[in-house]
């Protein structure tokens, strides 16, 4: 579960530090309207994370690119620049960026 909304994880952003039990809706509402870029757990700064499946979690990290340039598809990633964030899967980007223009700041709720 989530250890913000405590709602089940399905996907998850994992920075730098490893931790692996946010949302991806409190990942945007922290990094996005928040601008904190903070793990929730350790507080370790997490310049970027990247969304990933829950139970296919492995080594991912050491996949990022240095760098991003732009956004959208980068190599077999996709990357928002504003969350700093990087998507495994295509679909869970799109719906992300669906995401983005409903979440409010205050709220971490299914909708």
């Amino acid at each position: 579960y989530c250890v913000v909304c405590t709602h089940p994880l399905e996907w998850v952003a994992i920075g730098r530090c490893g931790h692996h039990v946010v949302c991806r809706k409190c990942m945007v509402r922290i990094r996005f309207f928040h601008r904190n870029k903070r793990c929730c757990i350790c507080r370790t700064h997490c310049p970027k994370v990247i969304v990933a499946k829950r139970d296919a979690i492995t080594d991912i990290l050491s996949t990022l690119p240095l760098f991003a340039l732009g956004e959208g598809r980068i190599g077999t990633l996709w990357y928002h620049r504003l969350t700093a964030a990087y998507y495994e899967d295509e679909k869970e980007y799109n719906a992300f960026l669906a995401l983005l223009l409903r979440l409010e700041p205050s709220t971490c709720q299914r909708k």
